[in-house]
């Protein structure tokens, strides 16, 4: 079994795992389901929380300190279609750990040793 490993040195790093291709174009509204599985040690303070914020929240107001639901991201961005799905650690503070069954909708990627592979 294998895993997506993501390892930050310091809160100044950042890290990106993503897909470009398919989901690209797909309404916003039509997201059910996101989840993925987070593999850490508690100082990582990996969350469970459902919940949301945007790097640009223009008007949804869902930021790092405003927290939105996925319904409420999708009300607000309507018209809204997907450029990208990924996996981020952002800068805040250093992480080791890994990320496994990336599940967007029906589809889910699995980080094996020797690639991706979804159903």
């Amino acid at each position: 079994m294998g895993s997506l490993g993501l390892r930050t040195g310091s809160g100044t790093d950042k890290v990106v795992f993503g897909n470009e291709v398919d989901f690209v174009g797909d309404p916003v509204s039509g997201l059910e389901t996101v989840k993925y599985s987070v593999f850490t040690n508690a100082p990582n303070n990996a969350s469970t929380a459902d919940r949301w914020y945007l790097t640009s929240p223009g008007t949804t107001g869902c930021d790092q300190a405003n927290y939105c639901t996925l319904d409420e991201i999708q009300v607000a961005l309507s018209d809204a279609t997907i450029l990208a799905a990924q996996i981020n650690k952002g800068r805040d503070n250093a992480f080791s750990g890994a990320v496994d069954d990336f599940t967007i909708n029906e589809d889910t990627f699995d980080f094996e040793p020797n690639g991706v592979t979804s159903n």
